[in-house]
């Protein structure tokens, strides 16, 4: 669908984005925008603009203005409810602006936080419906979206970074094969599960233990969503597909609250308004 103005209107007097001072906001649309001129042009770029050290801070502060907008309304998301239309569209555009301001902030370096600005930024492009410039963020952030190696990383880690794998591609959608490597992956990943579970569960501190084992079941429930999602987008929808990707989704998100890891429980409450908007978009 097309977004209005007047959905972005109705943006801008939310009470989240209310609050945000005015300089702000405009601080943050004016960064986005040079630093988008830059890319497309290089240093032949001709701007009086100059940028500040807490730039990214501020295109952070409004991203995240613009998400905590766009979460009133993930549920209407993934509804085809004409009652929810105008919910729907709000929280689209709070999800376009959200990915126009985050796509030009630089991403941070340890490979956990790397890889859940990744998510981030790919389910902010889908629910926005900017799915061209995600493709392009994705060409040009070639080294940001590379899978970890995991070879001797504890399984937790396994299990996110080979998850992080094919959600890639499902992102990045560069050729029919991608979709089938999906179900490899989750296929090996079953096979790996009895060693190398053991070893995670024997070496974890008992303080830990709860959490750990918490997050290792949310992260089985989205290994679980990602593999009905490859399987929605190649054989079209099996009986059940959707249903179950709901149950798979909702009980990754309780385990992940249960893990009380807040930024885990948000990217899979994200993915699954974005994989909701993948299927809405399929041809």
């Amino acid at each position: 669908m097309s977004l209005s103005s007047e959905a972005f209107d109705r943006l801008s007097e939310h009470w989240a984005v209310k609050a945000v001072p005015q300089g702000d906001l405009q601080r943050s649309d004016e960064i986005a925008n040079y630093r988008m001129a830059r890319r497309a042009v290089g240093e032949q770029v001709d701007s009086h603009f100059e940028e500040s050290d807490d730039d990214s801070d501020v295109l952070g502060r409004v991203s995240l203005v613009y998400q905590v907008a766009a979460t009133e309304g993930l549920d209407a998301l993934a509804s085809e409810s004409s009652s929810d239309a105008s919910k729907r569209e709000l929280t689209m555009a709070a999800c376009h602006r959200a990915f126009g301001l985050l796509r030009v902030k630089p991403c941070p370096e340890p490979t956990r936080e790397r890889l859940m600005h990744v998510f981030e930024v790919s389910a902010l492009a889908c629910c926005g419906e900017r799915w061209s410039e995600l493709r392009g963020w994705y060409r040009e952030n070639e080294q940001i979206v590379q899978v970890p190696e995991v070879d001797g990383v504890p399984w937790d880690r396994r299990l996110l970074y080979r998850i992080f794998d094919c959600w890639v591609r499902m992102f990045r959608k560069d050729s029919p094969r991608d979709l089938a490597a999906i179900q490899q992956v989750i296929a090996d990943l079953r096979a790996d599960q009895k060693e190398h579970e053991s070893k995670l569960l024997e070496t974890t501190e008992r303080d830990r233990d709860q959490a750990v084992a918490f997050r290792v079941v949310a992260l089985y429930y989205w290994a679980k969503a990602t593999e009905l999602m490859s399987v929605y987008l190649t054989q079209g929808d099996p009986p059940g597909t959707l249903r179950n990707l709901d149950k798979h989704f909702g009980q990754g998100v309780a385990a992940a609250e249960a893990s009380r890891d807040t930024q885990f429980e948000m990217v899979l409450r994200w993915l699954h308004a974005a994989a909701k908007a993948i299927v809405r978009n399929l041809p």
